[in-house]
């Protein structure tokens, strides 16, 4: 009975270990997987540098890892950073692996509580191993300067030794070989500086040739970019440039091998050698490591170049009247874009310089600071005439070619023709030929008077005013009708609208006139003036009339007329003052005048008080 109860009870056990089996190996199996599935490593090439076995907030463990190794990655391809520039750092209470201003990796608690042991252990291992991993990788991949160094001065030294050990390193030293070595390497010398010399004439001669042929343009499209004289003496320098680099090569591997043959230089040869290669490698590894800063230079170069072409051809357009827009006047095109240009040459300047070798360097940045006190200490004035300038441009005060005067707060007055403006100045040509050159800044402060502004933007004539004087006895209508003749008889002077004639002003011995003419042309204001004088001149002549100007005297009588001799009468005199109450008392003729005869014998009679009159004529004169 106790056998059949035992075999029943192990025949129950092992129908459910039979059972069970399967399910216990799947959950060993689903655990293992599951734990397995929460670790992500971080690789560089194709070396593990550690897993990532926590996620961080809402990024898995996987995400975290590439975003670790894509980051280690960039940083062991920039051979410019070096691997001691990876520190241990803390932010926002997380310690985290940084390099400049990347942050590698952040190490959590729970990353340090996986790995039994503290944040700041963990990552300094981190640490660590990134930089033994990221040395190696440079040196495998060739990222390194290092290994560039390496690689050139071993060839250069195993150069070396080569031509030295043509000579005996021994004890017994030949020294006529030492002296056949030395002849032989002068001879391949001259003929290698007699070979280049050759080379690089006949290549100078054929550029020189092209140049001529005009074959050496460099155009894109229908715009040529640079001239082919400019082309041909760019290569030019760079064929100088590779020649002269080239003969010193080779002078100075002449100069160590010839060193190098004898005993008592071949140690001085050796140091100046590696002096050499040392400079060399230098220059190179500086050029390597730049290589990637000049090639984002001329990416910002190309594209502010095409930049400013797309604006020059757009404002092109505007200023000839293609394109309008609301707003913007024609005559603004130009300015805007030379504004604009300015805008896009900072922006690419601000772009670049970071770019530039030693940016970020003290003397750099004392440099910088120097210049920008420079520049804020002695600029003011060009400031406030640039500021100027822009704000005369945009209120449209005047443009290229208009007939302005300019009082400024002295009260000079300046009057001519717009000749050029700039944001700083504006120059200005009188009347007579003179250029005067006006800031800016004082020109916005002055009254400025534009004639030519009406006709070009509303097409309204300009009115030009002058005065004359005439006297009281001449008609009013009489000279209403000589000025109006005169007006239309003058070039520039437009018949319609009619010239406006005004009685201005009533003087004591004269009427002033004003005649106000209308124009297009006002930059002949003079020329107009002075036929419209002389025409007024003609035509008063013709009816007789003088023009009292400056005032005579209010007794005519003695004075001779103003009109010429011409348009006198054959049988004219003056008719002399005429004092008949005088010559009633006396019962004497007093008619005095410069041909008149008095008395009986044609002598002139005077009175004691009474002047002659002559000395009346000057005596009213000068009472007026």
């Amino acid at each position: 009975m106790k056998i059949y109860w035992r075999s029943l009870i192990g025949l129950a056990l092992a129908t459910v270990l039979l059972v069970t089996a399967p399910t216990l190996a799947r959950s060993q199996e689903n655990a293992t997987s599951s734990s397995s599935s929460q670790e992500a490593a971080v690789i560089l090439g194709n070396q593990t540098l550690f897993t990532i076995q926590e996620g961080f907030g809402s990024t898995s463990p996987e995400q975290r890892s590439q975003e670790i190794t894509e980051k280690v990655e960039s940083l062991a391809q920039d051979s410019s950073i070096p691997v001691e520039s990876i520190q241990l750092g803390d932010q926002n209470g997380v310690t985290v692996i940084f390099s400049g201003e990347t942050v590698i990796a952040q190490i959590t608690d729970a990353d340090a509580k996986a790995a039994n042991t503290t944040p700041r252990e963990l990552a300094n291992a981190y640490i660590q191993k990134l930089k033994n991993a990221i040395s190696q990788y440079r040196n495998e991949s060739g990222f390194s300067g290092d290994a560039v160094e390496v690689g050139i001065w071993q060839w250069f030294k195993e150069a070396l030794q080569n031509a030295s050990s043509l000579t005996s390193p021994g004890a017994r030293f030949s020294y006529t070989h030492a002296i056949s070595y030395t002849l032989i390497s002068t001879v391949i010398l001259i003929i290698f500086l007699f070979l280049v010399h050759q080379i690089f004439t006949r290549i100078s001669a054929e550029l020189h040739s092209q140049r001529n042929a005009e074959r050496l343009a460099l155009r894109v499209g229908n715009s040529q970019l640079l001239s082919s004289r400019h082309v041909s003496d760019i290569l030019l320098k760079i064929l100088k440039a590779i020649r002269s680099f080239s003969n010193l090569v080779v002078i100075s591997i002449y100069t160590v091998l010839v060193l190098s043959f004898f005993p008592w230089t071949r140690r001085f040869g050796l140091s100046l050698w590696s002096q050499f290669v040392s400079a060399f490698n230098q220059a190179w590894i500086g050029f390597a490591n730049y290589s990637p800063k000049i090639f984002n230079i001329i990416i910002v170069f190309i594209v502010t170049y095409y930049v400013i072409r797309f604006l020059k051809l757009i404002f092109n357009e505007l200023k000839k009247g293609t394109i309008s827009l609301p707003g913007f006047y024609p005559e603004w095109a130009e300015p805007t874009y030379n504004l604009l240009k300015v805008l896009v040459l900072a922006i690419a300047g601000i772009i670049s310089f970071p770019y530039l070798p030693g940016f970020g360097s003290p003397s750099f940045q004392g440099i910088s600071v120097f210049m920008g006190l420079l520049i804020s200490l002695g600029s003011s004035a060009a400031i406030a005439n640039m500021v100027s300038g822009i704000i005369l441009i945009y209120t449209r005060a005047f443009q290229i070619g208009d007939r302005i005067e300019i009082v400024d707060l002295r009260r000079d007055v300046i009057r001519g023709d717009v000749e050029e403006k700039s944001l700083l100045v504006t120059r200005i040509r009188t009347s007579l030929n003179v250029i005067v050159t006006l800031p800016n800044a004082g020109l916005l402060a002055s009254n400025i008077k534009n004639y030519s502004a009406s006709f070009r933007d509303s097409q309204k004539p300009v009115l030009l005013s002058t005065t004359v004087d005439f006297s009281y006895d001449v008609p009013w209508q009489k000279i209403y009708e000589i000025l109006t003749e005169a007006a239309l008889l003058t070039r520039g002077v437009l018949e319609e609208p009619a010239a406006k004639i005004y009685q201005k002003k009533l003087n004591n011995f004269s009427v002033t006139y004003e005649v106000r003419l209308y124009t297009t042309q006002p930059q002949g204001d003079s020329s107009i003036f002075s036929e419209f004088n002389k025409n007024i001149r003609d035509k008063c002549i013709a009816a007789g009339i003088e023009i009292l100007s400056p005032h005579y005297s209010a007794v005519r009588d003695g004075n001779m007329s103003t009109l010429p001799e011409e348009a006198l009468p054959k049988n004219y005199s003056p008719r002399g003052f005429q004092l008949h109450s005088l010559g009633n008392l006396f019962q004497v003729d007093l008619t005095w005048g410069s041909n008149g005869k008095n008395g009986k014998n044609g002598k002139q009679i005077t009175t004691p008080n009474t002047p002659s009159g002559e000395q009346a004529s000057k005596q009213d004169r000068n009472s007026n």
